[in-house]
């Protein structure tokens, strides 16, 4: 992807500049669903996205990375796994790391950051450290490091003057880990239009974990999300990576490639089981597993984690614990949801007698008398609720009910 970017002044020696944009690796993590030996494997493919993105840096000899926060999962992290991310930049000392506190991993005085100062080529973002100016290629990285767990306004909002006594006569990129998605965030919502306000030239951001395309403000200004370089649960699928970023000082383009990162990644698998049911419960489960099977690389299925979504319209419901024992043995780890729904002969259920027959019934009521349905919202303290959302309600409250087993009440309606 190739963007315009405001027009810099004065002179750039570089005729290139070359950023590798990455964030939220969150290492460390604790996996807490995993098993120890599992965990362990997991944690350990967290650590080998990190050193691939080392790899990465130095494979197109980039001149800065970028780290926008939550490096780690955590401000408690053990001296092994320390060791080893400093080691890791000891291996491109040629490179410039820039590094941003995110909110998982924020700064305090005696934090783990401290050690890290140790090396020549890392520059990290302190309360009394807002920007790194880098001559040599005419560019400024502005930054404010997390001092919390949380930011509930715009880290710099106390600190718009020295951004425009210093910008000037630069390439101006904010590193920040925060929000611009969501305004009333808790990890420091950032204004689009403050953004536009201060007139920075490109916008590397962490904190979301799923790689969004970039935003562009009413000035053009290029926002970028990473994303997260390696998937820690199942909202978290898709690819993962970091993003190789070149500016061109002759033209002032930026060109964006992003370049995929595979240690172990978290994968989501819906199958619809209606056309595979059977009278006979094993059979029926026998028929989802082979189904499963023929979709799937079972290499692959060895070395990642999976969730399986089953959904479609059934007569029975589903043994879960039976066709999870018969399927595990293929996979490294696999949950599976049963979001299958219950058939049901409605026309038959209005002439049941029986307390499904009569909430039947009643459901018919609601759906068919609006101003019912508005009373019974009145009566729930719901009365702004909008009349379609009431009836989605309704009906999923009727399907839930439906397959539940019939209780002995006297008193239902209300």
């Amino acid at each position: 992807m190739i963007v315009s970017i405001n027009k810099i002044g004065g002179i750039m020696p570089k005729e290139k500049i070359k950023i590798l944009h990455s964030a939220d690796f969150h290492l460390g993590s604790p996996f807490k669903f995993l098993d120890s030996a599992k965990r362990k494997t997991v944690q350990e493919a967290q650590l080998n996205s990190f050193y691939e993105i080392l790899k990465i840096a130095k494979k197109y000899s980039v001149d800065f990375l970028i780290i926008a926060g939550d490096l780690f999962d955590s401000v408690q992290v053990d001296n092994l796994s320390l060791q080893r991310v400093f080691e890791g930049f000891q291996t491109i000392p040629e490179i410039k790391i820039i590094i941003n506190a995110g909110n998982h991993d924020y700064w305090h005085i005696n934090s783990y950051w401290n050690k890290f100062e140790e090396l020549k080529n890392v520059y990290l973002f302190d309360p009394e450290t807002l920007y790194f100016e880098f001559p040599e290629w005419n560019i400024t990285f502005w930054g404010k490091a997390f001092t919390g767990q949380s930011a509930l306004y715009n880290l710099w909002k106390d600190a718009d003057e020295l951004v425009y006594a210093k910008k000037r006569n630069h390439l101006n990129v904010l590193v920040q880990h925060g929000d611009i998605l969501n305004h009333e965030s808790h990890y420091n919502p950032i204004s689009i239009d403050w953004i536009d306000k201060l007139g920075f030239d490109l916008v590397q951001l962490g904190h979301i974990h799923n790689i969004i395309e970039p935003y562009y403000t009413s000035r053009k200004i290029p926002c970028l999300y990473n994303g997260c370089v390696q998937g820690r649960d199942f909202d978290e699928t898709g690819k993962k990576g970091a993003q190789l970023i070149e500016i061109d000082n002759n033209s002032n383009k930026i060109s964006m490639t992003f370049l995929p990162i595979y240690q172990i990644y978290f994968d989501q698998i819906q199958l619809d089981v209606s056309n595979l049911e059977q009278e006979d419960n094993i059979r029926f489960n026998e028929n989802i597993m082979q189904k499963i099977l023929s979709d799937i690389n079972i290499k692959t299925a060895k070395l990642n984690l999976y969730q399986l979504i089953l959904i479609g319209n059934v007569s029975k419901k589903i043994n879960l614990n039976l066709l999870t024992k018969k399927l595990e043995p293929y996979f490294f780890y696999l949950e599976i949801q049963d979001q299958t729904k219950i058939k049901f002969n409605y026309k038959e259920l209005l002439q049941e007698r029986s307390l499904r027959g009569d909430i039947s019934r009643y459901a018919k009521k609601l759906a068919v008398q609006p101003d019912l349905l508005s009373q019974v919202l009145d009566d729930l303290g719901m009365e702004n609720l909008p009349l379609k959302d009431a009836m989605r309600m309704i009906e999923q409250a009727y399907y839930y009910t439906m397959q539940a087993e019939e209780q002995d009440i006297d008193i239902y309606e209300n």
